[in-house]
């Protein structure tokens, strides 16, 4: 019985209470939704105004969404079912969208630390835009409101520009389109 000869209370205590970083806020936010944090804790019952750090938020049913604003003023809109890892570090703020729908308004970027915004089928590099983003397995679509966005095609790395009022579609196939379109309506 190794704890027989020493009292509990005669040992130190340490106790890991190092709250992560924060890099956002929860905006606001409707529906279910959870929020897992670097250290895997799951937490279903965010608030507006809530600090997160890095970590996953999944948007869990059609008629979830949430926004996350970022420390900087730039905000991510998220909604239907979704699934994004937010972090953010010395080389900037990354975004990796499994699944869903994201609208993003990124503020000016410092020089050198652009968001990286990564799906399934492309990579986008921003340095201050708003645009919209649909990502699943096949492809992804990207529509520029304002700004100028620069995209990459995971499948063969081939990039395009895409300014604002166009569209860019990201399939994985080496032959399909990957051009900038007009936006339709």
């Amino acid at each position: 019985d190794w704890g027989s000869d020493v009292c509990s209370s005669d040992l130190p205590v340490q106790v890991e209470s190092q709250a992560p970083t924060p890099i956002a806020t929860i905006g606001e936010l409707n529906g279910s939704v959870a929020w897992t944090g670097d250290g895997g804790q799951v937490i279903y019952n965010l608030d507006v105004g809530d600090s997160i750090g890095g970590g996953t938020l999944e948007t869990l049913a059609t008629n979830s969404w949430a926004e996350i604003v970022f420390l900087d003023g730039s905000s991510v809109w998220v909604s239907g079912p979704a699934s994004l890892t937010l972090s953010e570090g010395k080389e900037g703020k990354l975004i990796h969208l499994r699944r869903g729908d994201l609208s993003v308004d990124v503020s000016p970027q410092p020089a050198g630390k652009p968001l990286r915004l990564v799906t399934p089928t492309a990579e986008a590099e921003v340095l201050g835009t708003q645009f919209n983003v649909t990502a699943g397995s096949a492809s992804t679509r990207l529509t520029v409101n304002r700004g100028l966005v620069r995209v990459t095609r995971l499948a063969d790395g081939r990039v395009q520009e895409v300014p604002a009022d166009r569209f860019l579609v990201a399939a994985p196939a080496h032959g399909t389109q990957f051009q900038a379109a007009p936006r339709r309506e």
